[in-house]
């Protein structure tokens, strides 16, 4: 079996886990890590449990930092800029990587780590009309920029979700890019996984770095870290009517209005100023209550999702 794990030094890093019968144990040494991670960790490496039941290997990576690797496992690839998250479609024969900087989303054969597709996240005159004119819940563009197109940008992509039985793969955009502070509706680009093509893009809450699905196939939850709210749009129908419909708040919603006035035109740092930082979420089985974590404050936020409170 391969996973995937995720590097800050932009790197992808595909790792193979055997499970075995208890061996000599083998630990992990802090120092040794810490060195090798300035210079990439060694394929081949591996990490193992105190009872040697499980065995992690790293067996390649994608990376954008080493132009002439030694190992021959060891891939350089451009359009790998902040990997941000990584995930495999249902079936396991794409895996797909945000990346954050790149404005991009990269899908891999996962078993020969063959690009198959480089989706990217720009829209402009050629292509606004995937942007659909649903408004953004109940907010306003704060951050307009000079030349008055909210929708022309670039996406930052964060997180992924599939829906529709993997035929649709959602990717969320940290923030537009003119939009600094991330005080604006950011969006949601909604991807035919058959084509790796964006056929729609809806617009969100700031900072939706979290979706969510529901099991019985009804909702796509975006979780905003902005400003401690979550979204649901109604996926029930077909992609063409996919509909925003409630905005739910956690405990308080916080002002965006007076974070701009509180900081003026000096940036501000959302990984601080985000309320509650809402992050992870998932449905119950029954879809009936939406789990969402809270990195601000501690706690799960639980929503019950037929009230919207």
């Amino acid at each position: 079996m391969k996973i995937l794990a995720r590097s800050a030094r932009g790197a992808v890093l595909f790792a193979g886990v055997m499970i075995a019968t208890p061996s000599e144990p083998s630990f992990c040494e802090p120092d040794k890590v810490a060195r090798t991670a300035k210079s990439g960790v060694p394929i081949g490496a591996q990490a193992q449990t105190p009872d040697g039941s499980l065995t992690i290997t790293l067996t390649a990576r994608l990376q954008h930092y080493n132009a002439h690797p030694r190992d021959a496992r060891d891939y350089y690839d451009q359009d790998i800029q902040s990997p941000k998250s990584v995930k495999f479609s249902p079936d396991g024969k794409k895996v797909y990587v945000n990346s954050l900087e790149g404005s991009a989303t990269i899908a891999y054969d996962p078993a020969s780590l063959a690009k198959i597709s480089v989706i990217r996240h720009r829209f402009g005159p050629d292509n606004e009309l995937l942007i659909s004119n649903q408004p953004a819940f109940d907010y306003r563009f704060l951050a307009v920029p000079a030349n008055g197109q909210v929708n022309w940008f670039s996406g930052k992509p964060v997180e992924m979700e599939f829906s529709h039985a993997g035929r649709y793969l959602w990717v969320s955009y940290y923030r537009r890019h003119y939009d600094e502070n991330s005080l604006d509706p950011s969006a949601v680009a909604v991807i035919d996984a058959l084509s790796d093509r964006i056929v729609k893009v809806l617009p969100s809450g700031p900072i939706p770095k979290y979706l969510a699905a529901s099991p019985d196939g009804r909702w796509m939850a975006f979780i905003h870290w902005g400003d401690n709210t979550v979204g649901l749009v109604d996926i029930s129908s077909d992609m063409e009517h996919f509909q925003l419909t409630d905005l739910i708040v956690v405990e308080k919603r916080l002002s965006l209005d007076f974070l701009k006035a509180k900081k003026g035109s000096a940036r501000i740092d959302r990984d601080k100023e985000c309320g509650f930082c809402l992050r992870g979420a998932i449905f119950t089985a029954d879809s009936a209550h939406l789990l969402v974590g809270r990195l601000s404050g501690g706690g799960i936020a639980v929503i019950n999702v037929s009230e919207r409170r």
